[in-house]
């Protein structure tokens, strides 16, 4: 949503805060808090230490805050859509890190939401770093309710912290501000700067998110909601940008696997005569060699764009007589499909399903029946994910299946017992062999 018919505009010391003339509205974003080694920013107010992280440290349940499960994947994926193409625009060559959603982080962010600190006076006031963990912080907060956390992520919302993405890009992904005018770019652009936050030094990979209700907006004695989302690491630390600087990759006609010496190719018989393998290279692209009988074999050819981390892993099946089909986890962890029917050359390899895998996660994959092809492989939050196509549909998105027992992208073995039967074995945290079959 936009706000419409919004006149005036009162900037506090903690907030811009916009009144509509005719309806008790107000909207407001926090001054973004600044990375552990900045120089305060004068302009924030940072409250003392009551109740600004989890009363626990065991990990909560579920998102870990009032935050439902539907919007925290939803603020994951969006944070790390504006991490991708902030990569694309500043640093092609750059995998970008991406964040997931840590149930400790939002169960500290939800303790300051619940804090009357945090809101006090109608104002958005930041936690102390000094007691917070030393997370970074933004905040957003609008009036009346119910809850709309995602407003703070749409870019067509002019008090979002993803509408201060043109002032980040005018600005080229200048270095946070921490000269004699300390915190003036960075007052301009430190809510979207924390979200798309990849240097090397402190990258931000944890988000979490609290949301409370009914709290006091504005100076006119209205009540709405505040959002605070907190993460590790902090970024916005002065001296530094937000994506490190770099160059893409220069492509070449051809790259030999030897230049990566930890390359895993996958094989397999594509016809009678021929044998076809793939592979990444260290610029992270698809390599295909091929041998037709006792020809020499041809040297890899590169297709498609450079997606993946050097040397990721790949898996292929025979999906039908006149089909090969490969898998493998892109540097943003998506599952990527490539296939080549005939003699026609490989299709670049496309995306699908949601970004849930470690970057270069390997993949197993096996021939369930005439129709079907079969994958598994484990996230992020060691679950084990199947994904499946059959025949000429598109592949099915991947689904979690089973606890979470294993390490993030551990590798899982496959293959078909019988007619009807796929047995998969992987080994958890613990050291135990699992089976899983269907």
């Amino acid at each position: 949503m936009k706000p419409n018919s919004l006149a005036t505009a009162a900037a506090l010391a903690c907030g811009l805060i916009m009144l509509g003339p005719a309806a008790p509205a107000a909207f407001g974003r926090g001054e973004p808090a600044r990375g552990p080694a900045a120089a305060p920013v004068d302009a924030v107010a940072a409250v003392g230490a009551r109740g600004e992280t989890c009363p626990s440290s065991d990990l909560p349940p579920g998102t870990g805050s009032q935050i439902s499960d539907a919007d925290a994947a939803a603020i994951v994926r969006a944070h790390n859509d504006a991490r991708r193409a902030a990569a694309r625009k500043f640093n092609p060559g750059l995998t970008a890190t991406p964040v997931v959603w840590d149930a400790k982080v939002a169960c500290d962010a939800q303790a300051w939401a619940d804090d009357p600190a945090s809101s006090a006076g109608g104002r958005l006031h930041h936690s102390s770093r000094a007691t917070n963990g030393n997370q970074g912080e933004n905040l957003l907060n609008s009036s009346p309710g119910p809850a709309r956390p995602l407003i703070a992520l749409d870019p067509s919302v002019s008090f979002s912290w993803m509408a201060e993405k043109p002032q980040f890009d005018a600005d080229n992904n200048a270095p946070v501000n921490s000269g004699a005018a300390a915190g003036t770019n960075f007052k301009a652009w430190g809510h979207y700067s924390q979200i798309v936050w990849m240097n090397p030094a402190s990258p931000t990979t944890k988000v979490g998110c609290g949301v409370k209700e009914s709290v006091p907006v504005g100076s006119s004695g209205a009540t709405g909601w505040i959002l605070v989302c907190r993460y590790l690491e902090a970024g916005n630390i002065n001296g530094q940008q937000a994506i490190p600087p770099g160059e893409a990759p220069v492509p070449s006609p051809q790259q030999p696997f030897t230049a990566f010496s930890g390359v895993r190719p996958a094989m397999a018989k594509q016809t009678d005569n021929l044998l076809t393998a793939l592979a990444v290279d260290r610029d992270g692209f698809l390599n295909v060699a091929w041998v037709a009988g006792t020809q020499p074999w041809h040297a890899p050819v590169r297709f498609g764009p450079s997606v993946f981390p050097p040397g990721a892993p790949v898996a292929m099946a025979k999906q039908n007589d006149n089909l090969l089909t490969a898998l493998a986890v892109d540097r943003d962890g998506f599952l990527n499909v490539a296939w080549v029917a005939g003699t026609q050359p490989w299709h670049a390899p496309v995306r699908f399903g949601p970004s849930v895998f470690p970057p270069g996660a390997p993949v197993a994959m096996a021939k369930q029946n005439d129709n079907l092809l079969t994958a598994l492989a484990v996230d992020r939050e060691g679950f084990l994910n199947v994904a499946w196509v059959v025949g000429t549909q598109p592949w099915h998105a991947p689904v979690r299946v089973g606890p979470s027992v294993f390490p993030p992208g551990a590798p899982v073995a496959m293959a078909k017992q019988n007619d009807n039967l796929l047995t998969a074995l992987a080994v958890d945290r613990d050291g135990f062999l699992n089976v899983a079959w269907v």
